[in-house]
């Protein structure tokens, strides 16, 4: 058994899955938290059942997973933390890689891996990975991290979806450290949840791409912003002068995207991030929502189960 971590476990509405991603922990170490998004399945009798340590619900009127992961980790006193979702597995050689590639470097703060993605059912997936190991343009929701760069860096930003990684990572490299991926696999993920295109176009991470924009300009974090950013800001560049052209009428604007935009396909496919000539068109379209975040106001309650 492994002490120095401890899982992060987040989940809402999981008990399809919890079993099997409890057995896969509890095989590496009992140093368990799990926070319940308030399920109306039976995921913390599920919890209970294997006797986790920790379990915490949360509930609130504008939840988000980096909410529960926030929480969570609040209750970690262990060197590192490995946060990792409900629908997960992890691997079971993981962590000891993952502690070997952060204690070849005190620079290292955090890193993750790829995983074995099953979209329908648990026979088939497909491998979400990138060729090597370097210091990535991206975080995702499952990674290591030592627990006392995280707190310094001030852990998550609970207000948004689906950026709050990279808005993390964001601050970690301005406090002059380092989130690796490392080439190994970490984790298997059934992702059997249906999303439709309305939901990649108007849900709730459509817009918030914009959100550690806004703060590196407020806080003048351009260094570490610019390092994480370095591959989506060229999107960006190619989707704002199109939108600039406009001025000059409707003419100007179609042969300056006929020009532009396979381009930036190109680079998109070149550097094998298809979503990147997307992730800045969802946020144009939505961008006036990202106000939503700044005026939120927030009731949340935290039951301690165990």
């Amino acid at each position: 058994m492994i002490e120095d971590v401890t899982f992060v476990i987040i989940g809402r509405n999981e008990s399809l899955h919890l079993a099997r991603t409890f057995k896969s922990v509890l095989e590496i170490t009992e140093n368990i938290v799990f926070v319940d998004s308030n399920s109306t399945d039976n995921s913390i009798e599920i919890a209970k059942s294997f006797g986790i340590k920790k379990i915490i619900k949360v509930s609130s009127t504008y939840g988000t997973a980096a909410l529960s992961r926030s929480k969570g980790a609040a209750e970690v006193t262990t060197k590192y933390i490995q946060f990792l979702d409900g629908d997960e597995t992890i691997e079971q050689d993981w962590i000891e890689k993952a502690i070997d590639k952060i204690e070849t470097n005190e620079h290292i703060a955090g890193v993750h891996g790829y995983k074995k993605v099953y979209k329908k059912d648990d026979k088939d997936y497909f491998i979400l990975a990138d060729k090597k190991d370097w210091e990535p343009d991206y975080l995702q929701g499952a990674f290591l991290i030592n627990r006392d760069v995280y707190e310094s860096a001030g852990g998550m930003e609970t207000r948004i979806f689906g950026e709050e990684e990279r808005d993390l990572y964001v601050r970690v490299k301005s406090m002059g450290y380092q989130i690796w991926y490392i080439h190994a696999l970490m984790a298997s993920h059934y992702d059997w949840k249906i999303k439709t295109l309305k939901h990649f176009l108007f849900g709730p991470s459509s817009y918030t791409i914009w959100v550690p924009l806004f703060k590196a300009v407020k806080q003048r974090n351009f260094r570490g912003y610019l390092f994480v950013y370095r591959y989506l800001l060229p999107v960006l560049l190619f989707d704002l002068v199109c939108i600039l052209s406009m001025i000059f009428g409707g003419k100007v604007f179609l042969m300056v995207g006929l020009c532009l935009q396979p381009i930036a396909l190109l680079y998109c496919l070149k550097i094998n991030r298809r979503g990147y000539f997307l992730t800045w068109k969802v946020g144009i379209l939505n961008f006036p929502r990202v106000f939503k975040v700044y005026r939120m106001k927030r009731n949340t309650s935290v039951e301690v189960i165990v």
